[in-house]
């Protein structure tokens, strides 16, 4: 997520979007989600408010709604729309918005 969310903040959502691919990837994987290195939760920073995903479902959210972002600047509205549509498995309602909502505030 580290080279996903560098790629993005200098422009380069192409290669923004193939790393946030390679993270839903390796989300759906269980023997990747089995190492020890994927049981740390995700920290994100977005102006001065942190946001900590801490399960495979918040993080797989996460990156579903990044993705459509991504998608959204590179032009490509239908699959955009694909990614936005995905389901937040495992999440309430309201934790879905709020991770969709944080994402959006930050383009």
């Amino acid at each position: 997520m580290d080279l996903a969310n560098s790629h993005r903040a200098r422009g380069q959502f192409a290669k923004a979007r193939d790393y946030l691919v390679y993270s839903l990837t390796l989300l759906a994987d269980s023997t990747a989600m089995a190492l020890e290195d994927s049981q740390i939760p995700w920290e994100m920073t977005l102006a001065s408010q942190a946001r900590i995903f801490d399960t495979r479902e918040r993080q797989q959210c996460y990156v579903l709604r990044r993705l459509a972002a991504v998608l959204r600047r590179l032009g490509q509205v239908d699959e955009a729309a694909r990614s936005q549509e995905q389901p937040c498995a495992g999440l309430t309602a309201p934790e879905a918005r709020q991770i969709e909502a944080w994402v959006e505030s930050d383009g």
